[in-house]
């Protein structure tokens, strides 16, 4: 005769599966409800959340002083002084192509079609090599 030896119930296990199987339940479907959340969490990193930010690359389609261009100055630059240069770049935001004006930074070489790395929210750039 064989003797069995009794043990404390194992609380991981359900009574179910100590029934059919006699063996502990997977952990992968938890685990995988796990990822499956975490990586849903994650899809806020995506491109449309930098955008949030204010950065984004765009390209520079007019540059100099012209009232034509100074009317399209970004609503988080201050006023023109009248002595600044300003580049009229076209960035997407909000999943729409738009134009805006900004004033180019002293010292930066620009010429039309440059690319740039736009920062709406603080009205600067700064040239992408």
């Amino acid at each position: 005769m064989h003797k069995t030896l009794q043990t404390a119930p194992d609380p991981w296990v359900s009574q179910h599966s100590r029934q059919t199987s006699g063996r502990r339940p997977c952990v992968v479907p938890g685990l995988a409800s796990f990822l499956a959340i975490w990586l849903a969490g994650c899809s806020a990193l995506s491109p449309s959340y930098v955008h949030r930010d204010g950065e984004r690359p765009g390209t520079v389609t007019q540059i100099g002083s012209d009232p034509a261009i100074i009317e399209r100055l970004a609503d988080t630059c201050p006023p023109p002084d009248g002595k600044a240069t300003y580049a009229l770049i076209r960035y997407t935001g909000n999943d729409h192509l738009r134009w805006r004006a900004f004033p180019v930074p002293p010292g930066i070489e620009l010429q039309v079609g440059d690319r740039v790395r736009l920062d709406v929210n603080a009205c600067r750039f700064t040239k992408m090599e």
